[in-house]
């Protein structure tokens, strides 16, 4: 499990550096001494295994190494081998994140060869954010590696995989040349156990797809459905649309069904259930 301090830092950067640049870390490891730059982590976590975990509000996931051997300072080795094993769990971190619920990131590499190595050198340019000495002596270590939010992430490596070709003009090139609406839908999903998804399946009461070309606007890296515990404020000059969510009995845990009745609505107000009508979709969870 990862530890119970609610924090990272930022002492080192992957094993790949040069030793000289692991002193000042193992100087912190001897000494005992705190993380200097702290981070609260989201209340947005999905635990993924015993030793990882997916943070959908700080758009991060996150794997911990530990050290096979103690050692006195500096303790070079120990903290080499950590942060090797951290980033070897990264992959498979990285791999149990769902696309939807009929798929897994690890499903879709093993089916793309292309995939399956952008998400091993994605993992291998992970970024230690935390480093400590356990009781016993052993270095612990977390790897941390984008979900979304940068132009290489987990979730861009995703969209170029199911986009459509043609559709790789940019992060809303496939469907509209206008600006995106300053217009955002919140789902309001509380209690019904929804699973965070990259890319998940909303549906109306009849069970027809709605938003189904999202791939092809996330391909810079920007997400189009995020995760939250609370509605959010709308910012300025921006329309905040909220609505509730329905799941029918067996569902997939990461599908979201919309009532009919806001359907309606929209569709009278002519805004149809398509992603040219609204910025970005907040599932609340």
């Amino acid at each position: 499990m990862l530890p119970p301090a609610s924090f990272r830092h930022t002492a080192g950067r992957c094993f790949l550096l040069a030793l000289v640049a692991l002193a000042p870390v193992c100087q912190c490891l001897a000494a005992g001494q705190p993380p200097q730059i702290r981070i609260p982590l989201s209340s947005c976590l999905q635990p993924l295994g015993a030793d990882c975990v997916a943070d959908w509000g700080e758009m991060v996931v996150e794997a911990l190494g530990v050290s096979a051997r103690t050692e006195s300072p500096p303790a070079l080795t120990a903290a080499l081998e950590a942060r090797r094993d951290a980033l070897r769990n990264l992959v498979a971190a990285i791999s149990a994140l769902r696309v939807n619920s009929s798929s897994t990131v690890g499903d879709l590499a093993q089916a793309h060869a292309a995939v399956r190595q952008e998400i091993a050198d994605l993992a291998r340019q992970g970024e230690i954010v935390s480093e400590w000495r356990d009781p016993s002596g052993h270095i612990e270590a977390i790897a941390c590696a984008p979900i979304w939010n940068a132009e290489q992430c987990v979730g861009s490596i995703v969209a170029r995989a199911l986009a459509p070709k043609e559709a790789a003009e940019g992060r809303r090139g496939s469907t509209s040349s206008a600006a995106a609406p300053a217009r955002r839908l919140v789902i309001d999903a509380r209690g019904l156990d929804v699973v965070p998804a990259l890319f998940p399946r909303i549906s109306d009461a009849l069970g027809r797809a709605l938003f189904w070309r999202v791939p092809a606007l996330c391909l810079s890296g920007n997400p189009f459905f995020v995760y939250a515990r609370s509605v959010p404020q709308p910012a300025p000059e921006e329309e905040l649309f909220v609505v509730g969510a329905l799941r029918a009995l067996g569902s997939p845990p990461c599908d979201i069904v919309i009532p009919s009745e806001p359907l309606r609505a929209w569709e009278e107000a002519g805004i149809a259930a398509e992603v040219d009508s609204f910025a970005q979709i907040v599932i609340v969870y």
